[in-house]
């Protein structure tokens, strides 16, 4: 469904949305001048991951952006020292500069700027860009979600298909053993790997899939505070594998009972087929 011109003029985060789409636009000029080039490559401690000389110059763009536009607000950025006085504001922009910084490194489309916005320990506003792609997905819970690409603005809406139906989409580097045997309790009828989070968020939203899911406690705010408020806004249903709601801007930023993300229509029964695995004390994966 089309969006009419005057729809920045009517949209409740006005302010929050121009400046982010603005702010996503420039990352991507400096993600894509070096997408094809040589850039140093480092390895997180504690296995957390590579990180390369771009994601930490475009955290650096995005974080800087923000506060001059956003003064009294906390930022939180993957690629940034904790500041711990954020616990102390109800608004919070949580930032992932490269989402899916393996597929960039090996030259994959299937990558993500993440620009979320949490108020009151809720993902409140999400944009994720595709700089490949050039297109944007923004949205909130409660006024919906939408995709532009070549100009052109279309209301999102997750499918409602059954799980007998459901296309569920992987992590190319993250099945772990619980994942793999939670994927063969559900009886879904195709799957397909897709990199990145906001990748992953994107096929929901677009209608390509119903599902995807996390069993192991790695993942961090940033990675899930603008895509859930944009598949929320699109129809679908967030929570943790135990069925309950994701809680932002917690001194650990770890989502430490997993994530799952999906249409309304399957999301107890993948939550329901979990409880068979593990109980509610079972500490996940790390």
């Amino acid at each position: 469904m089309n969006v009419s011109s005057d729809f920045y003029s009517n949209y409740p985060f006005q302010k929050e949305l121009a400046i982010a789409e603005s702010i996503a636009k420039q990352a991507s000029m400096i993600i894509m001048k070096n997408y094809k080039k040589d850039f140093s490559v480092t390895q997180k401690p504690n296995d957390q991951g590579p990180v390369t000389s771009i994601d930490i110059a475009v955290s650096q763009y995005i974080v800087s952006t923000l506060k001059k536009n956003f003064p009294t607000d906390a930022i939180c950025s993957e690629e940034e020292d904790d500041d711990p006085s954020r616990l102390k504001k109800n608004r919070v922009w949580s930032i992932d500069p490269i989402d899916g910084t393996q597929e960039f490194i090996n030259h994959s489309p299937q990558f993500m700027i993440h620009i979320g916005l949490i108020i009151d320990h809720k993902s409140a506003f999400g944009l994720i860009y595709s700089p490949v792609e050039q297109m944007v997905l923004w949205g909130t819970p409660q006024h919906g979600s939408f995709v532009k690409k070549n100009g052109i603005i279309n209301k999102l809406s997750c499918s409602k298909r059954p799980i007998e139906e459901a296309i569920f989409v992987k992590s190319r580097s993250h099945q772990s053993t619980l994942s793999l045997t939670l994927m063969e309790k559900l009886q879904h009828k195709e799957s397909f790997y897709f990199g990145s989070m906001g990748g992953k968020a994107t096929q929901l939203c677009l209608g390509n899939a119903d599902a995807f899911f996390y069993t192991s406690s790695f993942i961090k705010e940033w990675d899930t505070s603008a895509p859930e408020a944009i598949v929320r806004g699109a129809g679908g249903s967030v929570t943790n594998l135990l069925g309950s709601p994701l809680r932002y801007n917690k001194e650990k930023l770890n989502h430490e009972k997993g994530v799952i993300f999906s249409n309304t229509v399957i999301h107890q029964h993948i939550t329901s087929s979990w409880r068979k695995i593990k109980d509610n004390d079972f500490f996940l994966e790390k």
